[in-house]
C-alpha cells in the first residue's frame, strides 16, 4: 500500500475601523487537497491472477470561503451582520475491479467517478440590546445549491457520454431559507435567570434525480419539492448557586429539512 497527500491553503483577513462605533472584518479562505492511494486488491480479485495488483484511487477537494462581518455599536444596542459565500468542489476516482470481480467481469475494466459541488451564499444580521431584560432580534437568509454526479464507466479517458456508461447518477438539490428570530433573558434574582426565544422560518426547496446508463436502460428523471414554515421556540431556566456551578433546564423544539 502507498499513499500520497498534498494540501495547499491560504487565508487573508482585513480589519477596518473607520469610526469608534463601526468595524469591518473581511476574510477569505482558500484550500486545495489532493490524495492518491493504492492498496492491494481484495482476495476475490487477486485469485484471478498470480500477481499482486494495486487498486488506485485519487481525489481532489477544493474549498473557498469569503465573509464580510460588520459591527456597529449604537450604545444601547449592537448590530452584527455577516455576509458569506461558501463553495466546495470534490472529485473522487476509484478502481472498482474488486466489485466487478464478483460478477466475473475482467479486472481493470471499470472505474467509478464521483463529482460533488456545493455552493451556499448566506446573510445573517442581529441586534443585541443591553440592559434588563437583555434581548436580541435578527434575520437570516441562505441559498444552498448542491450537485452530485456519480458514474461507473470503462477505465481510462475520455469518460463516455452518460447513455454509454454502465451507471450515471445525477442528483441536484436547491434549498432557500428565510428566517426571523428573537430572544430575551431576564434576571429574576442574582442567581436565577429566565430565557425565552423563537425562530420563524420559511424553507423552500426542490430536487432532481437523473438516472442513466446501461444498467438503468436509458434516462429517467424524477423531481420533487418541499415548502416548510417551521416555528421553533425554546425556554431556558438557569440557576447559579455559586460562581463555579450552574444548573439549568431547557425545553425547545427543533426542525430538520426532510425529516
Amino acid at each position: 500500500m502507498w499513499a500520497y497527500e498534498h494540501t495547499n491553503g491560504a487565508r487573508a483577513a482585513i480589519l477596518l475601523k473607520p469610526t469608534d462605533q463601526l468595524e469591518h472584518h473581511l476574510e477569505r479562505d482558500l484550500s486545495e487537497q489532493r490524495n492518491s492511494v493504492s492498496i492491494n486488491s481484495s482476495p476475490i480479485t487477486s485469485r484471478r491472477s498470480s500477481s499482486t495488483r494495486l487498486s488506485p484511487s485519487r481525489s481532489k477537494d477544493e474549498y473557498r470561503l469569503g465573509a464580510l462581518k460588520i459591527n456597529y455599536d449604537f450604545g444601547s444596542a449592537k448590530l452584527t451582520s455577516v455576509t458569506s459565500y461558501y463553495d466546495r468542489r470534490r472529485f473522487f476516482l476509484n478502481d472498482i475491479d474488486y466489485f466487478t470481480g464478483l460478477l466475473g467481469v475482467a479486472t481493470r475494466v471499470f472505474a467509478a467517478h464521483l463529482h460533488r459541488e456545493d455552493g451556499e451564499p448566506g446573510v445573517s444580521s442581529r441586534l443585541d440590546g443591553d440592559g434588563s431584560p437583555r434581548w436580541l432580534v435578527g434575520a437570516y437568509f441562505e441559498d444552498d445549491h448542491e450537485q452530485a454526479l456519480q458514474s461507473v464507466s470503462p477505465a481510462g479517458a475520455p469518460v463516455p457520454p452518460p447513455a454509454e456508461q454502465l451507471v450515471d447518477i445525477n442528483r441536484i438539490t436547491n434549498n432557500r431559507q428565510y428566517a426571523l428570530f428573537g430572544e430575551a433573558n431576564y434576571q429574576i434574582t442574582p442567581q436565577l435567570t429566565a430565557t425565552a426565544g423563537v425562530r420563524v422560518s420559511r424553507i423552500r426547496g426542490d430536487n432532481t434525480s437523473i438516472n442513466d446508463g446501461l444498467l438503468f436502460g436509458g434516462e429517467s428523471i424524477k423531481t420533487g419539492n418541499h415548502d416548510n414554515n417551521p416555528v421553533t421556540p425554546r425556554v431556558i431556566l438557569s440557576y447559579m448557586p455559586t460562581r463555579d456551578w450552574q444548573i439549568y433546564a431547557q425545553a425547545s423544539k427543533g426542525f430538520r429539512i426532510g425529516a
